[in-house]
Protein backbone atom coordinates (compact mmCIF):
# COMPACT_ATOMS: atom_id res chain seq x y z
CA UNK A 1 0.00 0.00 0.00
CA UNK A 2 2.89 2.61 1.02
CA UNK A 3 4.16 1.64 -2.24
CA UNK A 4 1.20 2.96 -4.51
CA UNK A 5 0.66 5.65 -2.22
CA UNK A 6 4.40 6.76 -3.35
CA UNK A 7 3.84 6.02 -6.66
CA UNK A 8 0.88 8.16 -7.03
CA UNK A 9 2.36 11.02 -4.71
CA UNK A 10 5.63 11.30 -7.76
CA UNK A 11 3.11 11.14 -10.45
CA UNK A 12 1.20 14.08 -8.81
CA UNK A 13 4.89 16.38 -8.48
CA UNK A 14 5.84 14.97 -11.68
CA UNK A 15 2.66 16.31 -13.03
CA UNK A 16 3.09 19.78 -11.41
CA UNK A 17 6.39 19.84 -12.87
CA UNK A 18 4.72 19.92 -16.05
CA UNK A 19 2.36 22.02 -15.34
CA UNK A 20 4.66 24.39 -13.86
CA UNK A 21 6.92 25.07 -16.95
CA UNK A 22 4.71 26.97 -18.72
CA UNK A 23 3.56 30.22 -16.10
CA UNK A 24 0.82 32.17 -17.16
CA UNK A 25 2.69 35.24 -17.77
CA UNK A 26 4.97 33.80 -20.22
CA UNK A 27 6.02 35.49 -22.68
CA UNK A 28 4.95 34.63 -26.15
CA UNK A 29 7.93 33.36 -27.56
CA UNK A 30 8.42 30.97 -24.61
CA UNK A 31 4.88 29.90 -24.99
CA UNK A 32 5.56 29.07 -28.80
CA UNK A 33 9.17 27.41 -28.02
CA UNK A 34 7.60 25.16 -24.87
CA UNK A 35 6.32 22.50 -27.67
CA UNK A 36 6.20 20.88 -30.51
CA UNK A 37 3.11 21.99 -32.35
CA UNK A 38 0.77 20.10 -34.85
CA UNK A 39 -2.13 21.63 -37.27
CA UNK A 40 -5.52 20.56 -35.56
CA UNK A 41 -7.65 22.99 -37.82
CA UNK A 42 -7.65 24.51 -40.82
CA UNK A 43 -10.86 27.74 -41.04
CA UNK A 44 -11.57 30.11 -43.71
CA UNK A 45 -11.81 33.77 -42.60
CA UNK A 46 -15.24 33.38 -41.35
CA UNK A 47 -14.11 30.37 -38.65
CA UNK A 48 -15.60 27.13 -40.41
CA UNK A 49 -13.73 24.25 -40.26
CA UNK A 50 -12.59 23.06 -44.17
CA UNK A 51 -13.34 19.45 -44.45
CA UNK A 52 -9.50 17.88 -45.43
CA UNK A 53 -11.76 15.69 -48.46
CA UNK A 54 -11.36 19.37 -50.11
CA UNK A 55 -8.28 20.25 -49.58
CA UNK A 56 -5.19 20.62 -52.07
CA UNK A 57 -2.35 18.46 -51.47
CA UNK A 58 -0.11 21.29 -50.27
CA UNK A 59 -2.44 21.93 -46.98
CA UNK A 60 -3.32 18.50 -46.61
CA UNK A 61 0.36 17.68 -45.45
CA UNK A 62 0.27 20.16 -42.93
CA UNK A 63 -1.57 17.40 -41.30
CA UNK A 64 1.19 15.25 -41.03
CA UNK A 65 4.08 17.40 -39.79
CA UNK A 66 4.83 18.70 -35.60
CA UNK A 67 6.27 22.11 -36.36
CA UNK A 68 9.33 22.55 -33.61
CA UNK A 69 9.70 26.55 -32.90
CA UNK A 70 13.00 26.77 -31.06
CA UNK A 71 13.85 29.55 -28.77
CA UNK A 72 16.55 30.49 -31.16
CA UNK A 73 13.99 31.66 -33.54
CA UNK A 74 15.24 28.24 -35.92
CA UNK A 75 12.06 26.39 -36.61
CA UNK A 76 12.02 22.86 -38.13
CA UNK A 77 8.57 20.63 -39.63
CA UNK A 78 9.46 17.18 -38.79
CA UNK A 79 7.72 14.06 -40.04
CA UNK A 80 4.67 13.28 -37.41
CA UNK A 81 5.83 9.52 -37.47
CA UNK A 82 9.61 9.54 -38.03
CA UNK A 83 10.26 12.68 -36.37
CA UNK A 84 12.79 13.48 -39.32
CA UNK A 85 13.14 16.86 -40.08
CA UNK A 86 11.46 17.67 -43.40
CA UNK A 87 12.57 21.51 -43.29
CA UNK A 88 13.82 23.90 -41.28
CA UNK A 89 13.66 27.64 -41.58
CA UNK A 90 13.26 30.77 -39.49
CA UNK A 91 10.32 32.09 -37.24
CA UNK A 92 10.32 35.85 -35.57
CA UNK A 93 7.11 37.82 -33.90
CA UNK A 94 6.88 41.27 -34.36
CA UNK A 95 8.36 44.22 -31.83
CA UNK A 96 4.68 43.79 -30.42
CA UNK A 97 4.04 40.23 -30.91
CA UNK A 98 1.28 40.53 -32.68
CA UNK A 99 2.67 39.17 -35.77
CA UNK A 100 4.48 35.98 -36.52
CA UNK A 101 6.52 35.37 -39.33
CA UNK A 102 7.52 31.81 -40.22
CA UNK A 103 9.73 30.94 -43.37
CA UNK A 104 9.93 27.20 -44.06
CA UNK A 105 9.47 25.51 -47.26
CA UNK A 106 5.84 25.28 -47.96
CA UNK A 107 4.78 27.26 -45.15
CA UNK A 108 6.12 30.96 -45.05
CA UNK A 109 4.46 34.16 -44.68
CA UNK A 110 3.16 36.56 -41.91
CA UNK A 111 0.45 35.05 -39.40
CA UNK A 112 -1.74 37.49 -37.09
CA UNK A 113 -1.33 36.26 -33.60
CA UNK A 114 -4.93 34.95 -32.94
CA UNK A 115 -4.79 33.59 -29.88
CA UNK A 116 -1.92 31.85 -27.82
CA UNK A 117 -1.81 29.73 -25.28
CA UNK A 118 0.02 26.53 -23.83
CA UNK A 119 -3.14 24.11 -24.79
CA UNK A 120 -3.40 26.37 -28.63
CA UNK A 121 -1.78 28.35 -31.08
CA UNK A 122 -4.53 30.31 -33.26
CA UNK A 123 -2.81 32.20 -36.18
CA UNK A 124 -4.39 33.78 -39.50
CA UNK A 125 -2.14 33.93 -42.69
CA UNK A 126 -1.97 38.29 -43.18
CA UNK A 127 -1.45 38.21 -47.08
CA UNK A 128 -3.27 39.00 -49.43
CA UNK A 129 -2.26 36.14 -51.51
CA UNK A 130 -3.65 32.13 -50.98
CA UNK A 131 -2.08 29.94 -48.75
CA UNK A 132 -1.35 26.64 -49.37
CA UNK A 133 -3.92 26.62 -52.47
CA UNK A 134 -7.08 28.01 -50.14
CA UNK A 135 -8.43 31.51 -49.57
CA UNK A 136 -6.95 34.85 -48.14
CA UNK A 137 -7.79 34.88 -44.32
CA UNK A 138 -7.00 31.43 -43.24
CA UNK A 139 -6.55 30.45 -39.77
CA UNK A 140 -4.80 27.91 -38.60
CA UNK A 141 -4.97 26.36 -35.51
CA UNK A 142 -2.21 24.40 -33.82
CA UNK A 143 -2.06 22.28 -30.58
CA UNK A 144 0.86 20.34 -29.03
CA UNK A 145 2.28 17.66 -30.91
CA UNK A 146 4.19 16.09 -27.59
CA UNK A 147 0.86 16.12 -24.96
CA UNK A 148 2.69 17.56 -22.29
Amino acid sequence: MKKILLLLLLFGLNSCKLIDKIKPNSSKSSLISYSLWKLETLRDSEDKDLKNDNLPAQAKGLYGLDFDFKANKIVRALDRGSKQVLGQGTWALSADEQTINIDLPEFKGDFKVVQLSSKSFLIQYASEKKFAGLGIGLKLLLVPADNL
